[in-house]
């Protein structure tokens, strides 16, 4: 743990195939912070290290943020669902019970999967009512291209909300 400039890096860890990074900024950050440390370590400890040595990379990019619109409500069928669900459990409980979509999930079929890779996520903040509107969304892609994506999903959603 430490700090490199005003970028806080969490955690390194070298494998005998790797080097991992996590920081609490982007992964293009995380990309910078890391070359520049291979390059300091070519240079200051003789270590073996030219760029074209890295053949791949793998990235989990993370954050938090607050959408206005029904994200998550990919299909109109899942209202109908959550609408029966939550009615069963309130008679179940004698509790209102409300239940909405809580996650849209991408992966990788296993069978192609030989690097493991991160799942793409738009889901609600655990713990969070729903009426706050927060969301966490992971992608095993750098960080810009990552909120690009999530921001064409929720226009993408808005769009379709605003057709009904």
């Amino acid at each position: 743990m430490g700090k490199i400039g005003d970028k806080t890096v969490d955690k390194v860890v070298i494998y005998p195939q790797g080097i991992a990074l996590d920081t609490t900024s982007s992964t293009q950050d995380s990309e910078a912070i890391l070359e520049d440390a291979l390059t300091w370590a070519s240079k200051e400890l003789k270590l073996v290290y030219r760029r074209e040595m890295i053949k791949r990379k793998t990235y989990v990019s993370q954050f938090t943020f607050y959408s206005n619109i029904a994200i998550l409500h990919v299909n109109p069928i899942l209202k109908n669902l959550s609408e029966k669900i939550g009615a069963l459990v309130s008679e179940n409980l004698k509790l209102k019970s409300v239940f909405e979509p809580t996650a849209v999930l991408l992966g990788m079929d296993p069978e192609c999967q030989r690097v493991p890779t991160w799942t793409f996520s738009i889901e609600r903040r655990q713990g969070i009512a729903f009426a706050e509107s927060k969301y966490f969304s992971a992608a095993p892609l750098p960080t810009d291209i990552h909120i690009a994506l999530v921001e064409v999903f929720e226009k993408g959603m808005a769009h379709q909300q605003n057709k009904k």
